[in-house]
């Protein structure tokens, strides 16, 4: 059966990022803690913010298709205004998702109320049980959600819930990563397209005629 949710993580597997900026950032966010460290990962994304400039490994359109069969969300290292700002400027409406989960910063106000977020801890952490309420409300069982990440953290955090998980991975490093992290081989794939054909997602919800 095919998920009835996919979340995603953002950058490497929704959003392209370089090995340099997901260096330095993760450097900065797993190597050092206090409110200073925090505000030095929020000047590295203003940064990002200023110089980067939104490249999606899926379109406007695939994405705005999948949340039409799909409940379509994001979860990441990301602080809120730094994602709800790159989805402003990649013009993918909010609207697209149906849930966001970002961790804590500076500036913690979306400029849409309307989205629907939920406050993580950092990946690893895991973050099912932040979902629960959301999940409960929507009818969602763990066997109905398929998270997708390029990293093993991204695994580690849904590792125990009983979710479904794509392994994203680019290069032979990536592979080698989430094999050593117990990932199976089958759910390791080179793309997110190769990951959502895998488990019978498709972008439309209109069924094949006889």
């Amino acid at each position: 059966m095919p998920p009835r949710c996919i979340l995603f993580d953002w950058d490497g597997t929704l959003h392209y990022a370089s090995s340099f900026k997901f260096f330095v950032q993760n450097l900065v966010r797993f190597s050092c803690k206090g409110w200073l460290c925090e505000r030095i990962f929020e000047i590295l994304e203003l940064i990002d913010y200023v110089i980067d400039r939104p490249r999606l490994f899926l379109s406007r359109e695939e994405l705005r298709a999948l949340s039409e069969c799909y409940i379509i969300g994001i979860v990441t290292n990301r602080s809120k205004m730094f994602l709800e700002s790159m989805l402003h400027r990649a013009r993918i409406p909010i609207s697209t998702f149906g849930v966001i989960g970002a961790i804590r910063g500076l500036w913690n106000t979306w400029h849409d109320a309307s989205l629907p977020w939920i406050q993580i801890e950092t990946k690893p952490t895991p973050f099912w049980p932040l979902f629960h309420s959301f999940f409960e409300r929507e009818g969602l069982f763990p066997q109905d959600v398929l998270y997708v990440g390029d990293d093993p953290v991204d695994y580690f955090a849904v590792k125990e819930s009983g979710c479904r998980f794509a392994a994203i991975a680019r290069n032979a490093a990536q592979r080698d990563a989430f094999r050593e992290g117990g990932v199976s081989e089958k759910h390791i794939f080179s793309t997110i397209h190769d990951a959502l054909a895998f488990f019978g997602v498709r972008f439309s919800c209109k069924k094949a005629p006889l």
